[in-house]
C-alpha cells in the first residue's frame, strides 16, 4: 500500500512496479473513441512509463483502445488508491480491458502503463497476434497504422499481413 499523498497517479506509479526513472502523466483520456484512439496513438512512441486517469465508465474501452495503439504492454491499474477496497490489478492491456468488461470497476482509477520491452523486429506471429486483435474494431487500414506504430514495423509489412488475415476469416 503507497502512502497517501497530493496526487494519485503518484502513489500509483511508486506501487505499480513500472521504471519511474522517465514517465509522462497524460491525464484524462478523450471521452470520444475517435479521439481517445488518436491520442493514444500520439503517445505511442513515448518510450517512457505512461500514467493516464480514467473513469470507471470508461476504463474497458480505453485499456482496448490503449492495446490497439500501444501492443502488449504490460500495465497496472489502480483503485481506491490508500482507501479501504485499494485494488491493484496487473497483466497485459487486452487482458485487462476484457477483464474489466466483464467486472466493471468503481472508484477512482489511474492505469499506469510499462514502456515497450527494447527487442529486435517482431516475428510474423506477433504482428498476426497484434492483426487478429486490431481487425476486430478496425478497417485493414487502421489495424495495419496501429500494428506499424506498435511493432514499429513497416506500415506496408503490416497492411500486407492484415490483408491476408482479412482474407482468412
Amino acid at each position: 500500500t503507497p502512502l497517501p499523498g497530493p496526487a494519485a497517479f503518484v502513489a500509483a506509479l511508486s506501487a505499480a512496479g513500472a521504471p519511474t526513472d522517465k514517465f509522462t502523466f497524460a491525464g484524462f483520456p478523450p471521452s470520444k473513441a475517435l479521439a481517445r484512439g488518436k491520442f493514444f496513438a500520439g503517445l505511442s512512441p513515448h518510450a517512457a512509463t505512461l500514467v493516464f486517469y480514467e473513469s470507471p465508465s470508461r476504463l474497458a474501452d480505453s485499456l482496448a483502445a490503449m492495446a490497439d495503439a500501444f501492443g502488449a504492454r504490460r500495465a497496472c491499474v489502480a483503485r481506491e488508491i490508500t482507501k479501504l477496497h485499494e485494488e491493484f490489478r496487473e497483466g497485459e492491456l487486452a487482458g485487462l480491458a476484457d477483464h474489466y468488461r466483464e467486472t466493471p470497476p468503481k472508484g477512482e482509477i489511474v492505469v499506469v502503463v510499462h514502456p515497450p520491452k527494447p527487442q529486435g523486429p517482431p516475428g510474423e506471429d506477433e504482428i498476426d497476434a497484434f492483426l487478429v486483435h486490431a481487425l476486430e474494431r478496425q478497417s485493414v487500414k487502421e489495424a495495419a497504422a496501429a500494428a506499424a506504430n506498435a511493432l514499429g514495423v513497416s506500415k506496408n509489412l503490416a497492411y500486407a499481413r492484415a490483408l491476408l488475415l482479412k482474407d482468412k476469416r
